[in-house]
């Protein structure tokens, strides 16, 4: 008996190392904060799914498995194992959650200027002449920038 509870012991944790080291494979190395949070969230959740798959594995009752470890045994780390797999899940949802503000720079951001261009009142009003050389009327800027019907550029 004392074998196979190493043995489901050591298959449950060699499955968890397998998923980490997939993950590790996988990961592009970054100092940039929503990198690293965006890395943990990719992680836990990784972790998060192998879990679920293991407590489904301890409480399916395979005959070997509970012949040779024990049906209180299994219901037990079945147990002690989903608080684990509930704080994998609460923290992969945590940090894809910080990941996305950081990335996005917070609620308080404002909008960035979109710069010059046809739809920027900031550009048209700097270089607006009222009447230019070739006849055209408006912004000098987005002359060669003026929008079909369809709502395409030019360009």
């Amino acid at each position: 008996m004392r074998d196979a509870v190493v043995r489901v012991r050591g298959g449950m944790l060699g499955g968890a190392g397998v998923v980490t080291l997939v993950w590790a494979a996988q990961v592009r190395p970054s100092a940039r904060p929503d990198e690293l949070f965006a890395t943990a969230a990719h992680l836990t959740g990784l972790l998060a799914g192998y879990g679920v798959l293991v407590l489904l594995f301890l409480m399916a009752r395979v005959p070997a498995v509970e012949h040779g470890v024990g049906a209180d045994r299994l219901a037990r780390w079945h147990a002690f194992g989903g608080r684990y797999v509930l704080l994998l899940c609460f923290g992969h949802g945590l940090f894809a959650l910080l990941g996305y503000a950081v990335h996005e720079g917070g609620a308080h951001r404002r909008p960035a200027d979109p710069g010059p261009g046809p739809r920027s009142t900031s550009s048209c009003a700097a270089s607006w002449k009222p009447s230019p050389p070739s006849g055209r009327r408006g912004c000098t800027t987005c002359w060669g920038r003026r929008a079909r019907p369809g709502g395409t550029s030019r360009r």
